[in-house]
């Protein structure tokens, strides 16, 4: 074949395949009833994705957006948030569609339902996963792993399930508060140390994954009096959802600290300059 030819076969190839790469729109719903988290708030818990391959979705629900709000606070996630940290994990701003409520409004884990009593527990730890049930009063409810899932594995709901574990068995005895029991806690934690299947899943087995990479390119947002103003550095070393890191002014070789608050993405909150204080005449103040 002429070299002229394979250039026009190789540059329609890449044209198709591009057009092709463009078409697929990735379709974000935010819920208005999203799931309450303990620790990291993923993509998951508020959004339902569709128009990409099924892993490709699989990875994104795991997509750390921010901290948990702490009790009694609430935070709202807007669309153009979650689009700006779509677009950091590498997918083209204009191939997201949102549909859904407009912004989505997170509650602490603790805060009782609104259609609860002040006494009851929340829809995501239930009062019977802490106490024997009537039924079954020498059990309690612990997840437990669905098959051998090796140290630092992203965990979905599909690893675990829910079982009846009899009290006293192994490490479980009275208090059970070390051990995981909704599987809304542990959704997109990584595991510290290879899980059993069959086993419960004690909570200083998991963690936060890895939000920033030493050498990743991070957009680092800085807060000073009311005013938002945005770079790009240079992580030097790697950190994980509220974790301190070190980063680099890749212009003046600066380094300076900032906290990882998601995917390539660190805050940094600048304490306000003092007032200036006016001076009198002769130099006194």
């Amino acid at each position: 074949m002429p070299p002229k030819m394979i250039r026009n076969t190789i540059a329609w190839f890449l044209l198709i395949t591009a057009s092709q790469a463009t078409a697929q729109t990735l379709e974000v719903r935010l819920l208005r009833h999203p799931v309450r988290v303990r620790h990291v708030v993923r993509l998951g818990h508020v959004a339902q994705l569709d128009g990409l391959p099924k892993s490709r979705l699989r990875t994104l629900e795991t997509l750390t957006l921010c901290p948990a709000p702490s009790p009694g606070d609430r935070v709202v996630l807007t669309r153009d948030e979650i689009r700006r940290i779509l677009v950091l994990a590498g997918v083209p701003g204009r191939s997201i569609r949102f549909t859904g409520v407009p912004s989505v409004l997170l509650t602490s884990v603790t805060q009782p339902d609104s259609s609860s009593s002040p006494s009851t527990s929340t829809a995501v730890t239930p009062a019977s996963a802490t106490s024997p049930s009537a039924d079954h009063p020498s059990t309690v409810r612990v997840l437990v792993p669905t098959r051998f899932i090796p140290r630092g594995q992203v965990l979905r709901a599909s690893d675990v399930r829910l079982v009846d574990w009899p009290r006293g068995k192994g490490k479980v005895g009275g208090d059970v508060s070390g051990f995981v029991q909704n599987e809304a806690e542990i959704v997109g934690l990584e595991t510290q140390q290879s899980l059993t299947p069959g086993q419960p899943i004690p909570r200083h087995a998991l963690r936060s994954p890895l939000v920033i990479r030493r050498r990743d390119s991070v957009l680092v947002e800085a807060r000073v009096r009311g005013i938002t103003v945005r770079t790009i550095a240079v992580a030097k070393a790697d950190a994980r959802m509220g974790e301190v890191v070190q980063l680099e002014n890749p212009e003046t070789r600066e380094i300076f600290a900032a906290t990882a608050a998601g995917p390539r993405f660190a805050q940094l909150v600048l304490a306000p300059l003092p007032p200036r204080t006016q001076t009198k005449k002769g130099g006194q103040e």
